[in-house]
């Protein structure tokens, strides 16, 4: 074979895998900008639609979502109090919820954690403890990574006893 016809044999077989190559990394660019434009788009829940989430996850829920005496956050696996949090896989380290009572006596303590956004493949999850004292509760959770970063975004976490007690601890959730 020609030192001519080995070179036109090279160029083609490299023009034949960059074209093999770049749809790859057109799709992955593609895929970024989704996940880009609809953690923009999410649009924010009212405080009709927050309060909605809520009692379809908990039915008793009563009142509103005015922070009342107690108080919450959220964790690192190391205590330390975060307002964002990465989206978790199997095996990561999880974060942890934090209720700091006011010091009276909680038969029963609901931590509700919900997406803040429309259009979320997570509508939220409600846990319901029963100290029957004055207490602090840490509980670990994650919230669970979905195709195309669908639930990254605001989330909410409220925490309410049956003392009327409420706080709202807002925290970003992201890739």
């Amino acid at each position: 074979m020609s030192r001519h016809v080995r070179s036109r044999a090279r160029t083609a077989a490299l023009l034949v895998a960059m074209l093999g190559i770049s749809p790859g990394l057109w799709a992955a660019q593609d895929l970024d900008a989704s996940r880009d434009a609809a953690r923009l788009s999410r649009r924010p829940l009212s405080e009709a639609q927050r309060l909605e989430r809520i009692r379809q996850l908990d039915p008793e829920f009563q009142g509103d979502l005015t922070p009342l005496a107690i108080g919450c956050e959220v964790q690192d696996a190391f205590g330390n109090p975060v307002t964002t949090i990465t989206v978790s896989n199997f095996g990561d380290q999880s974060y942890w919820l934090h209720y700091q009572s006011d010091g009276g006596f909680d038969r029963t303590v609901t931590f509700f954690v919900l997406p803040d956004f429309e259009d979320s493949p997570l509508q939220g999850q409600g846990q319901r403890f029963t100290p029957n004292d004055a207490c602090n509760i840490t509980t670990p959770f994650g919230i669970p990574s979905w195709g195309l970063d669908r639930t990254s975004g605001p989330w909410m976490l409220v925490v309410k006893n049956n003392r009327g007690g409420l706080a709202r601890c807002p925290f970003e959730v992201v890739p």
